[in-house]
C-alpha cells in the first residue's frame, strides 16, 4: 500500500495549482514556547468564528470562518499530492473554501503532504468575555486503497476530542497531534480472507492511499482559533 498524505479530492483539487509557497519560522531571538508554540518553520491556519456573516470564496489565504456558536460544523483537509501521488501541487497550507456553513458547505484546506506527518498546536485567541471555547472531534470517513476499494478500519486517535477554551491571562498553545494520531487496523478483503495492517499512533493521511479525514468543530463563542503544523 503506497503510504500517501490523501483526503477528500473532490473537484476543487483543481485549485491546488494557485497556490506559492511559504513557510514561516519565528525569528531566532524569540524564546521558545514564550507562546506555547515551539519555534521552527511551520504553516499556520487562523479559524474565525464569526455571527451574520457574508462568506464569499473569492481569494485564498490561511483563514477559514465558522460560526461564532453551533456544533458540528465540518473542516475537511484536502491533500497535496496530484491524483498520481508522484507530484507536490502545494507547497504552502491553502485554503480552497473558506466558508464552513455560511455558504452551505464544509470548510476545506490543503495541506502540504509529508510522509512523516506534522506536530501539531493550537492557542484560543481573542477577549476572554465569558470564557469561550471550542471542541474539536476528529473522525475518519473512509480509508480506500489505490484502486478506490473501500478498506475495513477498525481503531481510534489518541486524542478523541480536545477542548479548548479561552480563560483569563496570557493564552498559551497547547499540543493537539494527537487528533491526526491514529491506532488500529486497516484491512484487505483478499477473495473473503482479511489481510490486516497494524499501525501505532500513525500520522492518519498514511494509513491508506485514500483518507477521508474531518474536524467535527463545536464553537462555543470563540472569535479566533490558531492553529499551526509543524514539518517532522
Amino acid at each position: 500500500m503506497k503510504k500517501t498524505l490523501c483526503l477528500m479530492v473532490s473537484a476543487t483539487a483543481c485549485l491546488l495549482f494557485l497556490c506559492s509557497p511559504a513557510l514561516a519560522g519565528k525569528p531566532s531571538n524569540v524564546i521558545d514556547n514564550s507562546n506555547g508554540f515551539p519555534s521552527g518553520p511551520h504553516f499556520t491556519l487562523n479559524i474565525h468564528g464569526k455571527t451574520d456573516f457574508s462568506c464569499e470564496n473569492n481569494d485564498t489565504g490561511h483563514s477559514i470562518f465558522v460560526p461564532e456558536d453551533g456544533a458540528g460544523t465540518q473542516i475537511h483537509v484536502v491533500s497535496g499530492w496530484s491524483l498520481d501521488h508522484q507530484t507536490v501541487l502545494v507547497e504552502d497550507i491553502t485554503v480552497l473554501d473558506k466558508c464552513a456553513v455560511f455558504d452551505g458547505t464544509p470548510a476545506v484546506i490543503a495541506l502540504p503532504p509529508t510522509k512523516n506527518g506534522y506536530r501539531v498546536y493550537a492557542r484560543v485567541l481573542a477577549k476572554p468575555t465569558d470564557m469561550p471555547g471550542v471542541t474539536i472531534t476528529p473522525e475518519i470517513v473512509l480509508v480506500e486503497d489505490e484502486a478506490g476499494t473501500d478498506l475495513y478500519y477498525l481503531g481510534e486517535f489518541d486524542l478523541t476530542s480536545k477542548n479548548l477554551v479561552r480563560d483569563r491571562g496570557k493564552s498559551k498553545a497547547e499540543d493537539i497531534t494527537g487528533l491526526f494520531l491514529w491506532t488500529g487496523d486497516v484491512c484487505y478483503d483478499e477473495f473473503m480472507t482479511l489481510d490486516c495492517e497494524h499501525y501505532e499512533s500513525e500520522w492518519v493521511f498514511n494509513i491508506g492511499d485514500f483518507v477521508e479525514y474531518m474536524w467535527n468543530y463545536d464553537n462555543s463563542g470563540l472569535k479566533l482559533l490558531q492553529v499551526r503544523f509543524y514539518p517532522n
